[in-house]
């Protein structure tokens, strides 16, 4: 006869389903071991793994069949995606900072490298600053000038700007061209230094009509000090004394490289050109009348390429 207490605690369990009987040997109080992938900090975890009674031990069990489940094995897999998570976040981290460190290094190389490309401003003048006060003039009138002094300082090569104004704008054009020379001056040289600033009729003497030369070799070192040269009414510079010009402006081989010429004409009132092209007839027309001693073809026409680069209008 079968005895009571031994089959109450089985070593096997028969469990029976609506398909049949199947039969596990599994232990009810043995624990169960398995080991586990490494933990985030790189140690060998143990699992170990027990039913508490029997309430647990039936829930392991479906209707067509039985199925073994723990509790402990969906902590272990949320253990294992959180690991794996944070590793992505870490490596996720890391990339953000060595992002953050390149952006950085730019903006500093671009810091550094700022004051190489000013080009028109300095510590105590600026073309912006002449812009807002001088607001007036038309659209391309400032951003003209600012062109030609980033050229100089980029191609070390003069540049040449022609202020054609009418008389009641005498007072402007004179501050326009002195408010620049001064930014020039700064940018091109030092502050210190005063820029050329003459008079056309300065130019007109017979001796200095017969020896142009002498124009280049007075004006020569002060040029290369200053880096600014100003002829006011360039319409009474005699066409023999001009020819100075036609070295000093030279673009391909300067006597002076970092240097910036501003030249003013006069224009009879009601004739003031509207726009480059017909500024360009305008001025040409002018300067032949003015310097028809030097003849047209082979010494006004090169003289004139030279200086006429940018020929602006004042309002």
């Amino acid at each position: 006869m079968p005895n009571p207490e031994a089959s109450s605690t089985p070593s096997n369990l028969r469990i029976r389903s609506r398909k049949g009987i199947h039969v596990q040997n599994i232990s009810h109080t043995s624990p169960i071991g398995k080991a586990t992938p490494k933990d985030c900090f790189g140690q060998q975890q143990t699992e170990t793994r027990k039913f508490e009674n029997d309430n647990m031990w039936s829930q392991g069990f479906s209707q067509e069949g039985f199925f073994y489940s723990s509790d402990s094995d969906s902590q272990s897999s949320i253990e294992q995606e959180t690991c794996l998570i944070d590793s992505d976040n870490n490596k996720f981290t890391t990339k953000y900072y060595y992002l953050m460190a390149v952006i950085m290094a730019f903006l500093m190389i671009a810091i550094l490298l700022l004051p190489q490309y000013k080009g028109i401003s300095n510590n105590k003048y600026s073309i912006e600053d002449l812009e807002n006060q001088f607001n007036k003039q038309d659209k391309h009138f400032w951003p003209s000038i600012r062109v030609n002094v980033q050229e100089i300082l980029e191609f070390q090569q003069p540049r040449v700007i022609i202020f054609l104004y009418e008389n009641h704008s005498l007072t402007i054009v004179e501050n326009i061209v002195t408010s620049i020379s001064k930014v020039a001056v700064c940018l091109l040289s030092d502050c210190s230094q005063e820029p050329i600033n003459i008079e056309g009729s300065v130019l007109s003497p017979i001796a200095i009509q017969d020896d142009f030369g002498s124009i280049v070799s007075n004006y020569r070192q002060q040029l290369d000090k200053s880096g600014v040269f100003i002829i006011r009414n360039l319409q009474l510079v005699p066409g023999k004394s001009a020819q100075a010009l036609h070295l000093l402006c030279d673009e391909y081989n300067p006597l002076i490289k970092r240097a910036l010429f501003l030249f003013t004409v006069k224009v009879d009132s009601g004739l003031l050109p509207h726009d480059k092209y017909t500024a360009t007839q305008f001025l040409e027309t002018l300067l032949l009348k003015a310097w028809d001693d030097i003849g047209v073809d082979d010494k006004f026409y090169p003289l004139f390429a030279r200086i006429s680069g940018t020929i602006l209008t004042v309002r």
